[in-house]
């Protein structure tokens, strides 16, 4: 098999169709046309060489070699998404310095509530106020 050319969209459209036992309610998860999600089993069921489905009166019935497949891809899809989910930011964790340009006038009126605030939210993030290079108040 070309795992390079594979499409892991198949993969998707096998995982709706063992949950709903229908490709037409697979489609409809899937935002897909029924036409559509059935062209896309047909490409899987040509590269797993199996039926996987066998069409009956009560819906899509899965073929041993479908049941097989069902656990281990259900475990791959879900690692697969977390693996693509956005990293979550925790604040009482984050480990970051983070550096900020500020003038002598908002570093006198904003830089203690400023470093107070972070410091409870966030303990191990480290503040590194700098002069901003730009006209104070007193320099005009």
């Amino acid at each position: 098999m070309n795992w390079r050319a594979f499409d892991l969209n198949l993969l998707v459209v096998f995982e709706a169709v063992m949950q709903d036992g229908s490709v037409t309610r697979a489609g409809k998860r899937l935002g897909m046309s029924q036409p559509a999600l059935s062209h896309a089993l047909n490409r899987l069921r040509y590269l797993v060489k199996d039926q996987l489905f066998i069409r009956t009166p009560t819906g899509m019935v899965p073929t041993p070699r479908a049941e097989q497949l069902a656990l281990p891809l259900r475990h791959a899809l879900a690692e697969m998404q977390r693996a693509l989910e956005p990293e979550t930011f925790v604040a009482t964790q984050a480990n970051r310095r983070f550096s900020i340009a500020i003038n002598n006038y908002a570093a006198i009126v904003l830089a203690a509530p400023l470093v107070a605030a972070v410091a409870a939210a966030a303990p191990l993030v480290q503040l590194d106020l700098r002069p901003s290079g730009t006209l104070d108040v007193f320099d005009l």
